[in-house]
C-alpha cells in the first residue's frame, strides 16, 4: 500500500462492474469507476459476476466537474478538448464560463461529459 501511495495512487479503492461480463485489459479515457462497491456490483451482476473488481486509480490527472470555481487554465484545457469534437459547444462554454466567473450549469456538465467521454453506460 505504501508503494502505491508513493506512486500517486489513491488510498481509497474504486470499483467497476462490467455489465457485458468481459474484463478489458485497458479502459478508454474517462471510463467510470465508482467508490461505491454496491453500485458497481449491480453492473457486475448484470455481466454474470458476483462482485465488481477493485482498482486503485492514479489521481494526478483528474478533473472535478463539480468544483464551484475553475481556474482559467482549467477552463482553457476543457474548452480545448471539447473544441476538438464540437466547436459550437466550445464557444458556448468559453462564453458561459467567462460571464459567470468560470462557472457552468448542470446542462453544460452533461454536454461536456458527452463530448469528451461518450456515453457512460
Amino acid at each position: 500500500m505504501a508503494r502505491s501511495k508513493a506512486m500517486g495512487y489513491a488510498e481509497e479503492p474504486f470499483f467497476r462492474g462490467e455489465r457485458t461480463g468481459i474484463f478489458p485489459d485497458e479502459y478508454r479515457e474517462a471510463a467510470y469507476f465508482s467508490r461505491d462497491p454496491e453500485y458497481a456490483g449491480k453492473f457486475a451482476k448484470l455481466g454474470g459476476h458476483e462482485e465488481p473488481r477493485e482498482f486503485r486509480l492514479k489521481m494526478g490527472n483528474t478533473f472535478d466537474f463539480y468544483a464551484k470555481k475553475w481556474s482559467a487554465q482549467q477552463r482553457d484545457d476543457i474548452v480545448g478538448e471539447v473544441a476538438k469534437k464540437d466547436q459550437a459547444l466550445a464557444k458556448e462554454i468559453g462564453a458561459a464560463t467567462r460571464a459567470r466567473r468560470l462557472r457552468l450549469s448542470g446542462r453544460h456538465y452533461l454536454r461536456i461529459s458527452a463530448r469528451l467521454a461518450g456515453p457512460v453506460f
